[in-house]
């Protein structure tokens, strides 16, 4: 649509996003503008205050189990679920040969 030069409005609440002959406007909400000015933002914003050498050494899945969620709720097994996948695979493959050969078969009585 803005390829055919269409006005494009487009009202998020926090952004208004308007295409007008093919050029892009943005225009913030003041209240956003004036929170993210603010100097404590980014560390009230931040998911973590570790560095991330520690956190592509962490054990995830030690992790899990240890949390709240890990307690409640158990992850799947990794090989057997990978095992079930190789079988159902094989199931496919081996039905694809099936259909095949039995077309072949009564082709011709």
């Amino acid at each position: 649509m803005i390829k055919l030069d269409y006005h494009i409005q487009l009202a998020f609440g926090f952004a208004n996003v308007s295409f007008t002959n093919r050029n892009m406007k943005v225009h913030f909400a003041d209240y956003l503008t004036k929170q993210v000015k603010d100097k404590d933002f980014e560390t009230t914003m931040r998911r973590s205050n570790s560095p991330v050498s520690t956190t592509w050494r962490t054990n995830t899945q030690q992790e899990f189990y240890k949390s709240a969620m890990g307690t409640m709720i158990r992850k799947p097994n990794q090989e057997v679920n990978q095992a079930l996948a190789q079988k159902t695979h094989a199931l496919r493959m081996m039905s694809l040969d099936m259909s095949s050969a039995a077309r072949f078969s009564s082709a011709k009585k």
